[in-house]
């Protein structure tokens, strides 16, 4: 597959030299095959790499051709860059390209985050070797039904790895978000108060309702699971502020967990869109 740019991209990463080697072998079999080294300034001023100027910055260009000046792709190098979701290009051969851009990224030594089955371009998030996530599309008719597709989100948790399972997954206008505890998932560490794991459980899982394009206001049902009964009243402040404006179908139930630090687990199913309720 080759990519056909949305349009010139500078994408700022932590370390290029944590990222060089990914994107050497990504983005050549895609049709960025000419790399240019340059120097960024604080002021984003660019020039040549020199004995005064060293590496910033790396670029990778497509050919250029005649009636076109080409587009590049490029990373800048700021030790206070945070990942976010960067839309880089569309994938000139369609959605039937995307399956291999996945293979190339795992290959590689990247993440696969989501492939999302957006109506008009369905998309592959992934991130690279040092955490910047970024967005390839795909162009397919508008008339694609969406509810035949399935999309999966990772949080990037040790346990969906090891396990085998999705943070989320979406089903036509449902989401269904597994059981999700305390930990954070960027860390895995986890709190050893029960409202904490609370909070932290509420935040992961509005992350992943996030993805699937929903919130807190579009939950149907939810299951909360912990050991000890007597850790579920302290927890109800932070519950009733996430899902009280939803009011959905609950079920608390006293169980065991798989690690004795888990104090608390919430289970969520949301439905997206405009449906509209009544309370009788």
């Amino acid at each position: 597959m080759k990519l056909r740019g949305l349009d010139h991209a500078d994408i700022r990463v932590r370390s290029i030299v944590a990222v060089e080697a990914f994107y050497d072998a990504v983005l050549p079999p895609l049709g960025l095959s000419r790399k240019t080294e340059s120097h960024v300034d604080a002021d984003g001023e660019w020039s040549d790499v020199d004995a005064t100027h060293p590496r910033t910055a790396i670029e990778y260009h497509t050919p250029v051709e005649p009636g076109s000046a080409g587009w590049f792709v490029g990373f800048i190098e700021d030790a206070a860059a945070v990942a976010t979701a960067t839309r880089i290009a569309f994938a000139a051969d369609g959605e039937a390209g995307l399956p291999e851009l996945e293979a190339l990224v795992r290959r590689s030594g990247g993440r696969v985050v989501e492939w999302s089955s957006d109506q008009t371009y369905p998309a592959l998030f992934f991130e690279d070797p040092a955490g910047t996530r970024l967005e390839v599309c795909a162009r397919r008719p508008r008339a694609y039904a969406l509810n035949r597709m399935r999309r999966r989100f990772s949080s990037g948790s040790s346990f969906e790895r090891d396990i085998g399972y999705s943070r989320a997954v979406v089903d036509g206008d449902y989401v269904f978000v597994s059981g999700t505890t305390g930990f954070d998932y960027a860390t895995m560490t986890i709190a050893d108060s029960v409202v904490a794991q609370a909070e932290q459980a509420c935040k992961n899982i509005g992350e992943a309702l996030a993805f699937a394009g929903a919130s807190f206001a579009d939950i149907v049902r939810v299951r909360y699971i912990l050991p000890d009964a007597a850790d579920f009243p302290p927890c109800r402040p932070t519950l009733r502020r996430c899902f009280g404006p939803a009011a959905p179908a609950a079920t608390m139930i006293s169980a065991g967990l798989s690690d004795p630090r888990m104090k608390i687990e919430i289970e969520v199913t949301a439905r997206r869109g405009d449906h509209p309720s009544i309370e009788t």
